[in-house]
């Protein structure tokens, strides 16, 4: 029996979910159980991963879409109890909706609202720490 690597993305990625993958994680906690996937998926198809999706399409999962506003995602983080920036990168994961990076996500607006302090603070602290910066 052979044990070369599936030859095509396509057909990795329907062994992975027949293994019953869903995540990055368990991918690599099971791809083991089939010795023709790849330990790194992401370098052995580097060629069409980005553009089939990365992880989201070789584990046939639709991308969840982020909240559009930083005031939608921060109403979010307020509901989970995020309070540092520490708890946002464990707690996040608890809404998919969550950006990894929402610094980035809501550039326009991070800086002016005041980065991490203001997107995790209460509504009233938030606005009076932008007024200070204002001033």
């Amino acid at each position: 029996m052979s044990t070369d690597r599936y030859p095509t993305w396509q057909q990795a990625s329907e062994a992975a979910v027949v293994l019953g993958v869903s995540t990055r994680v368990e991918y690599l906690a099971a791809y083991e159980e089939d010795p023709r996937l790849p330990a790194s998926p992401e370098l052995a198809y580097q060629g069409v991963w980005a553009a089939r999706g990365g992880w989201y399409g070789f584990l046939q999962k639709e991308r969840p879409k982020l909240y559009r506003t930083w005031q939608e995602a921060r109403d979010a983080c307020l509901k989970l109890g995020i309070s540092s920036s520490v708890q946002y990168r464990v707690k996040r994961k608890l809404d998919p909706r969550l950006p990894s990076r929402p610094e980035m996500k809501y550039e326009s607006t991070w800086e002016h609202r005041g980065r991490w302090t203001g997107f995790l603070a209460p509504e009233e602290a938030s606005e009076n720490n932008a007024s200070r910066r204002a001033a």
